[in-house]
């Protein structure tokens, strides 16, 4: 390995690089960062609108505010995510699931935003509009 330019020790674990062993991506951190110790419940909203006026609601497991989720979606979402921790990769896999499970089950292309919030309640608040093209 060639020396430092700059003269400081690396950062890199020159271990790792001669095995031939590259670091995590901070991606792949930022995935399995818990944010929340068990995630009670999913609300999600058909517009930020309607998130703002209704986003202090307890949301017992996993609710569909006026989003016309399908039902096989919904309990999908609650066997993968209740209960569990909410990392930054649960919150991913979650808009993939509501993404999969519409475009699969109702042939919607949708957006999925998850917005600013107060996760202390242990509730996940989600906005799924329909998407337009063109």
């Amino acid at each position: 390995m060639p020396p430092n330019p700059f003269g400081t020790r690396s950062v890199v674990n020159q271990d790792a690089v001669r095995d031939g062993l590259t670091p995590p991506s901070v991606d792949a951190v930022l995935d399995k960062e818990v944010i929340l110790g068990s995630l009670n419940g999913i609300a999600i909203w058909p517009n930020p609108d309607a998130f703002h006026a209704g986003a202090d609601a307890a949301v017992p497991g996993v609710s569909d505010r006026g989003a016309h989720i399908p039902a096989e979606t919904l309990v999908e979402l609650k066997a993968k995510y209740l209960g569990k921790p909410l990392t930054f990769g649960a919150i991913g896999g979650i808009e993939e699931t509501l993404h999969l499970g519409l475009l699969h089950k109702t042939d919607r292309l949708i957006g999925v935003v998850v917005p600013e919030q107060n996760l202390t309640p242990g509730v996940l608040h989600v906005i799924v509009t329909d998407a337009v093209l063109g």
